[in-house]
């Protein structure tokens, strides 16, 4: 096989003979063959393969390459004499001999010749055949399967992820880029799972969560990072008298008056009833010098008869407050007032029970009522 190169210029054909009989001349069957120089687009060589004629002369002989450019009325196929007005013409000695050649796999006249195809095995080359030095190899070609095209490893290409940036072609030809990150810059450092700030200072701990949302762990209302005593939660406000305590929107935990008192005001009763009852708490305090009632007592003596319709401990709330003036205690009411369980001496009532008050021991106070006025 013979491998003819062309330098740079317009297309030309390209052909070779051999002067097998040492003639000196190069006669038609001496061509060993004709042809378009490129077997690919950007390739400028031509290969011809040939068999030596049994009746060559061994020895040393010459060849004559040419190179043309066929103009219109030029003879075509080439003649290797004819005065082309674009041709080169190039002549070699070369050496016949009488040893059987053996091809490129070294097989004796075998066909594995150089110019002849192969396989070179790799998958981005294409029109693989045995060079001159019988190695097998083809024209590389770029990602897209275009001979020496510029999409190569490493060159920016396209993988069809709106989700990434930076794509190219890596070594396997493979399209891939980087994610973008919670900025949207790919590649980036700011993915789910790291620091970030949420920019709200009564948090801590700030990171991106799956949905790249900048989100801190809160202190509760008491104190613990992440903890359940949250605005809307159970508490305790440390007053006996209130319940349902629960943390409002500040974080202060608070709860109702029990007997349906207002939270924050003794002195702001919800009716009638405890305004009387709470004028009592008022004229008790300056008596006893205490904060509470402890159980008081009342006289036997008639009243008037009424219906009531309530317990008879709301009957004495709802008597107005000038009927229910402390007086000093009689012996009686002071037999009453000096012992500390609700147990009254036979001549007075049963007694009111205010414990739910909460009073200290002792701190007592008896009322002798007068006429009590009627209670619709």
């Amino acid at each position: 096989m013979i491998t003819i190169t062309a330098g740079p210029g317009d297309p030309i054909q390209l052909a070779a003979w051999i002067d097998y009989d040492h003639s000196g001349t190069y006669d038609a069957d001496e061509k060993i063959g004709e042809g378009a120089y490129f077997l690919v687009p950007g390739d400028r060589r031509a290969f011809h393969t040939f068999q030596v004629p049994a009746a060559a002369q061994l020895g040393i002989t010459r060849m004559r390459v040419r190179a043309v450019h066929v103009l219109p009325g030029e003879p075509t196929p080439m003649d290797p004499c004819y005065a082309y007005l674009y041709s080169e013409i190039e002549e070699y000695e070369i050496v016949i001999d009488g040893n059987t050649p053996l091809d490129c796999t070294g097989a004796p006249n075998g066909s594995a010749n150089p110019g002849y195809s192969c396989n070179d095995g790799n998958s981005f080359t294409v029109f693989d055949f045995y060079q001159s030095n019988c190695t097998c190899a083809g024209f590389q070609t770029d990602c897209n399967g275009v001979v020496a095209g510029p999409a190569l490893p490493g060159t920016p290409c396209d993988d069809g992820n709106a989700n990434t940036g930076n794509d190219v072609f890596d070594a396997g030809c493979g399209c891939a880029g980087l994610p973008f990150d919670c900025l949207g810059v790919a590649g980036g450092p700011d993915v789910p799972g790291m620091p970030c700030n949420d920019l709200d200072q009564n948090t801590v701990n700030d990171m991106l969560t799956a949905n790249c949302a900048c989100i801190g762990q809160l202190y509760d209302c008491a104190g613990t990072l992440g903890g359940t005593a949250l605005p809307g939660s159970p508490c305790d406000d440390g007053n006996p008298l209130s319940g349902g305590d629960l943390y409002d929107a500040n974080c202060l935990c608070a709860g109702a008056l029990r007997h349906g008192l207002r939270r924050n005001s003794l002195a702001e009763p919800l009716n009638p009833a405890h305004r009387a009852m709470m004028g009592m708490l008022r004229r008790a305090t300056m008596f006893t010098g205490s904060t509470a009632l402890a159980p008081v007592c009342h006289s036997t003596a008639p009243e008037p008869p009424v219906e009531r319709k309530r317990p008879a401990r709301l009957a004495m709330m709802a008597t107005p407050t000038a009927a229910m003036t402390p007086s000093p205690p009689t012996a009686a009411a002071s037999a009453c007032c000096r012992t500390t369980a609700l147990v009254c001496p036979a001549a007075l009532r049963r007694p009111v029970p205010l414990a739910t008050m909460a009073m200290p021991p002792r701190a007592t106070m008896c009322i002798t009522p007068s006429a009590p006025a009627p209670v619709n």
